[in-house]
């Protein structure tokens, strides 16, 4: 320490002398300052001061980064308190919104099969309708077919006497021909017996006339 203390060239050059007689003059106030114990004193005040201010400093530090650190526990806490309360929260909405689409199924499933048995009851008294309307079809259509085969028939017998009364009518032209014949047949016999009686007649009255 005392090996730091600075000396001025004039100390160092200058040669030993016997100390003056008498009083001797004050020094000045930086001098006094610079001896080797007031400078280690004070150099050992300072370094206390710094190592107490060092100490003070750092127990401070020490007290914020545990204050700190108590301050960021407790606000960990806090966080997991609330995270629990969301999550416990988020599972009752979770519960809650699984009920309510269990629910919302139940009753979309119920309509679906109302409606899917509303749609079969009405498919089914459309195809009874349907099966109504196409054997009442059935039945004009075998009342038209036997009307038409009535009404054929009918024509046929028409048709039928309509050809008994003309071969009748044939027939009897036929037989009034023949009668006809006969008397044609008959009038040429007398016609031929007449003649033949004429020719007969006839060489008897040559003679006279000649």
């Amino acid at each position: 320490m005392t090996s730091g203390t600075p000396t001025s060239k004039s100390e160092q050059q200058t040669p030993a002398v016997a100390a003056p007689v008498g009083p001797q003059p004050e020094k000045p106030w930086w001098r006094r300052w610079m001896e080797p114990i007031l400078a280690v004193t004070i150099i050992a005040a300072l370094l206390t001061a710094l190592v107490t201010g060092g100490v003070v400093a750092f127990q401070s530090l020490k007290g914020d980064i545990h204050a700190s650190e108590a301050r960021v526990s407790a606000r960990i806490d806090r966080l997991a308190v609330r995270i629990g309360t969301v999550e416990a929260s988020l599972h009752e909405e979770i519960r809650t919104v699984e009920t309510s689409l269990r629910e919302d199924i139940r009753a979309v499933e119920a309509n679906l099969r109302e409606e899917i048995k509303t749609v079969e009851a009405n498919l089914h008294e459309d195809i009874q309708a349907g099966e109504a309307r196409q054997n009442q079809r059935i039945v004009e259509l075998k009342e038209d077919i036997q009307a038409s085969e009535a009404k054929q028939n009918q024509r046929i017998m028409e048709l039928k006497e309509d050809i008994q009364a003309s071969e009748a009518r044939q027939n009897q032209r036929i037989d009034e021909l023949r009668e006809d014949n006969a008397e044609l047949k008959a009038d040429l016999g007398v016609m031929d017996n007449k003649l033949d009686r004429v020719l007969e007649a006839l060489p008897a009255v040559s003679p006279e006339m000649g």
